[in-house]
């Protein structure tokens, strides 16, 4: 009786081992064929980020032009607001009031 448990335990260790190294295994082939590209892919990657770039630098230079724009018009509204009477900066200073 004793030597059929001791067995069986032998077994399910043996088994519970085998299934680690099977699954750490698969694991590792995995992580390899992930990680490696084949040329193809690495072609397509390159051109995908290539693109991505392009319009991303195409998008800050939209972006520099509007900010330009704005800083413009902010300069002309200053201008604007330094040329124009300010009546109601000291109310005592107006001289239409009698």
């Amino acid at each position: 009786m004793q030597c059929t448990v001791d067995k069986e335990i032998h077994m399910k260790t043996y088994a519970a081992m085998f299934l680690l190294f099977a699954v750490l295994g698969a694991a590792r082939v995995r992580a390899d064929s992930t990680t490696v590209g084949t040329p193809e892919r690495v072609t397509a990657v390159r051109k995908t980020e290539a693109e991505r770039r392009s319009a991303m630098v195409e998008r800050a230079r939209a972006l520099d032009a509007e900010i330009a724009q704005l800083q413009h018009e902010v300069r002309e509204l200053t201008r604007e607001l330094t040329e124009t009477p300010k009546y109601f900066d000291d109310p005592e200073d107006d001289k239409l009031r009698p």
